[in-house]
């Protein structure tokens, strides 16, 4: 029986049936999950959990610049997540990873912010930021790469 539900969906809501249907409650639930990890990467890759302000004024100004970070990194991610994946050893590929990339990211798009290393020099290491944002196959990490 367990292998036969495995095959399905299964949803309980407390909407009458009468005003959202079955694919209405999917879409619905869907959009909500993808909340909800919006929101875990923004606690667990961003750290916004961890506001260190304790002023009204600060903590907004600190949750305003991390939320403009997390949009920068949304809109770039696409066009990482869309490369085709690395080879890196005969006949072996790197999947890439969703939370390594938004990581990265953030380090980047922060150097490029603070002038540690130039806006323009991120687009040449495409490569290698490729590289270090996707698992091996047997599930090991590569490192992230070193500042330059």
């Amino acid at each position: 029986m367990t292998l036969i539900a495995a095959g399905f969906v299964m949803l309980l809501t407390s909407a009458p049936a009468d005003e959202l249907t079955a694919d209405e409650v999917l879409q619905t639930y869907r959009l909500r999950w993808q909340v909800e990890l919006a929101f875990k990467r923004l606690k667990s890759g961003m750290g916004i959990h961890k506001l260190p302000a304790r002023d009204e004024r600060l903590a907004r100004s600190w949750l305003t610049a991390h939320l403009i970070l997390a949009l920068m990194i949304d809109d770039a991610s696409p066009t990482f997540s869309t490369l085709p994946p690395v080879k890196t050893k005969p006949r072996t590929a790197q999947s890439l990873s969703l939370w390594r990339l938004h990581s990265l990211l953030r380090s980047e798009i922060l150097n490029a912010i603070l002038m540690v290393m130039r806006p323009g020099k991120i687009l040449t290491r495409v490569t290698e930021i490729i590289r270090h944002v996707c698992d091996h196959q047997d599930g090991a990490k590569t490192n992230p790469p070193q500042q330059g």
